[in-house]
């Protein structure tokens, strides 16, 4: 069942999806209204989930879950990752590379591979606002969404 987000308690689950471009304005729009259709219907062994979802820069699907009633299963998570394969398939992007760092303020992501020669060319450093898309909860996502880089787990590159 859909809650709105900030309904939901700090302790709520999160996945966080990386989509490989920022949709368009209606993108955005049908997606919002394509993911409250599957949340209205996301079940646990017949239990509705109390769950919500963000869209956050137009590339960010975010989707929360409040376990405290109903908690996300082998099978209903089963059933997001079918919904983000389809999100995958309607809107031509792939929510599922991990290896790509977003900046706020930087349109295109860094691959992994690419952060220490854009770190020496000085188009990132210690204070570049990424995104963490490695929170795992309400409260980690509002106190740790968007960090300084050398705050998150590239601090190793400032040393």
């Amino acid at each position: 069942m859909y809650v709105p987000f900030n309904e939901l308690p700090a302790s709520a689950r999160l996945w966080i999806y990386s989509l490989d471009r920022v949709l368009s304005e209606e993108e955005q729009t049908n997606l919002q209204q394509e993911a409250v259709t599957f949340l209205n219907q996301w079940q646990a062994h017949g239990k509705d989930l109390h769950a919500s979802m963000r869209l956050e820069e137009g590339r960010f699907l975010i989707i929360a879950v409040d376990e405290s009633s109903a908690g996300a299963t082998g099978c209903s998570i089963d059933s997001s990752v079918g919904f983000v394969r389809q999100v995958a398939e309607n809107y031509k992007t792939d929510p599922f590379n991990r290896t790509t760092v977003y900046f706020q303020g930087i349109t295109e992501g860094f691959p992994m591979n690419a952060l220490k020669s854009k770190i020496a060319s000085g188009e990132i450093h210690a204070e570049s606002p990424m995104f963490n898309t490695v929170v795992q909860s309400k409260e980690d996502f509002e106190n740790n969404w968007i960090l300084p880089a050398k705050d998150s787990w590239l601090s190793r590159f400032f040393n």
